[in-house]
């Protein structure tokens, strides 16, 4: 018995070491998770042969790189060198894209690359940053942990011309989960232009010209006025009433004119900078939505509604501006430029919508009206085939055919062509001779003619007339 005693004691102390030793052993080789909000800080300043990017990222960002550690977690900086230039290549100089007047800097080298404290500022200016390289790396004895230490790192590439159109298409979207890139560039006339953005923003210029900035800020405007849903309904609701194109014009010109002037001062600083503004601005605009509505149902003038749309267009230009906000770095140095191009692509797009709308609502009014009986003020069509044939017993037309009216009779197309139908059938039940051929007057989208046999209808298309 003591024999099996001692054997099921050395099992069980056996456990406790195992388990011992997986608690105090430290793991050299553990899954790193993707952080969950990164911040990359970059300088860009062209030089007489090269341009220097310099890159400060969050070291745990740097996955599937095992750094050397000690004790609970310290980092061994003198064993690190290998591994940070690894980390420096595989995660920002394969990430990272920069162009010379539309052609790819593909050659690059690494000059630099170096651990920092959480606590360094050395990348607040060009100068400081650079120093900072010059500097011998920290000591082994710092306590610095993995995911509290930064990576700086140095990148040069050869150029031709300092003064050359640069891009950058930085693809550092999956170092995190969320990213943001600030970027420095500091050109040869000594202004500097600071970026920042989300995720991947593609291709930057980083320098832009004139008509560059132009285009972008006309397709900008378009695409905010078609996307965005609050601006896009007001707009709607501003146009329902009118189906002709003057007073749709009109309108949409105070409302550009209004929006256009709130977003001017918004872009040169003059609007009240406190937390309240921008949720007052969102809340007007929903109730300037409502407003419209309202006034939509009990009837308006086109008269007054202009002034109105202008009222509630200051409203709306300060919503552009905040969105508005973050586009305009792409800017440059074309601010006033930039915000003139957003505007008339606002116009374009608030054009569109009225040239879409109003030739859908004309043609379904139309084919409403016909349907009611209500098209026309002179010839109520409460029966279509009754109208056609009225109108032919007046003018007296009944022995050799039927001279049918279209344009007379104020139909569309779909019930012009039921009519002709109609009375060509009714004209049979009465017994006269079928007749070969109806020609129809012509008409804006209308039939050109309609030959009728002895037992149907056939529309023929005429030239320049398509159904």
């Amino acid at each position: 018995m003591i024999p099996k005693a001692g054997r099921y004691l050395s099992f069980a102390l056996a456990i406790v070491c195992v388990a011992a030793a997986t608690i105090l052993i430290p793991s050299r080789a553990t899954t790193h998770e993707i952080p969950t909000d990164i911040v990359i800080q970059s300088i860009l300043k062209p030089g007489p042969e090269s341009i220097d990017l310099l890159v400060r990222v969050p070291l745990e960002a740097m996955r599937d790189v095992n750094f050397p550690q000690s004790g609970p977690g310290y980092l061994v900086i003198s064993e690190a060198e290998e591994t940070i230039r690894d980390a420096a290549v595989i995660w920002i100089g394969r990430e990272v894209r920069l162009f010379e007047n539309d052609v790819h800097l593909d050659e690059w080298e690494i000059v630099a690359a170096r651990l920092s404290l959480p606590s360094d500022r050395s990348f607040e200016s060009y100068e400081l940053a650079l120093e900072s390289f010059d500097k011998p790396p920290l000591p082994d004895d710092t306590e610095l942990f993995r995911d509290q230490a930064l990576l700086d790192v140095l990148l040069r590439y050869p150029i031709v011309e300092r003064t050359s159109d640069f891009f950058i298409d930085p693809e550092f979207a999956r170092l995190g989960m969320r990213t943001t890139t600030v970027v420095h560039f500091l050109p040869t006339d000594g202004v500097e232009r600071v970026f920042e953005f989300s995720g991947d923003p593609g291709l930057v210029r980083l320098d832009p010209r004139w008509y560059h900035a132009f285009f972008r800020f006309v397709g900008t405007g378009i695409e905010h006025i078609l996307s965005g849903v609050d601006h896009l309904l007001f707009v709607i609701c501003l146009l329902i009433p009118f189906r002709r194109i003057r007073p749709m014009i009109a309108i949409i010109t105070s409302f550009t004119v209004a929006h256009s002037i709130t977003l001017f001062a918004s872009a040169f600083g003059l609007v009240p900078d406190v937390l309240w503004f921008p949720p007052l601005i969102e809340t007007l605009i929903a109730a300037s939505i409502v407003y419209m509505a309202f006034e939509n149902i009990v009837g308006s003038h086109w008269q007054r509604r202009w002034v109105i749309a202008f009222g509630f267009g200051l409203v709306h230009g300060f919503g552009f501006s905040f969105a508005l906000s973050e586009t305009l770095q792409f800017a440059g140095r074309h601010l006033l430029t930039s915000l003139l191009a957003f505007n008339i692509g606002v116009e374009i797009g608030q054009l569109l919508t009225a040239c879409h709308y109003r030739g859908r609502s004309s043609h379904e009014l139309a084919h409403a009206q016909c349907v009611n009986g209500t098209h026309g003020n002179h010839h109520p069509v409460r029966d279509p085939r009754t109208q056609w044939l009225a109108l032919d017993e007046r003018q007296g037309q009944r022995t050799d055919g039927i001279q049918l009216s279209a344009t007379r009779a104020g139909l569309c197309v779909p019930c012009r062509t039921h009519a002709l139908g109609d009375a060509c059938a009714d004209y049979r039940k009465r017994g006269l001779d079928p007749v070969r051929r109806i020609p129809a007057l012509p008409a804006p989208g209308g039939y050109g003619s309609f030959t009728i046999p002895q037992h149907g209808i056939s529309c023929e298309k005429q030239k320049g007339l398509a159904p």
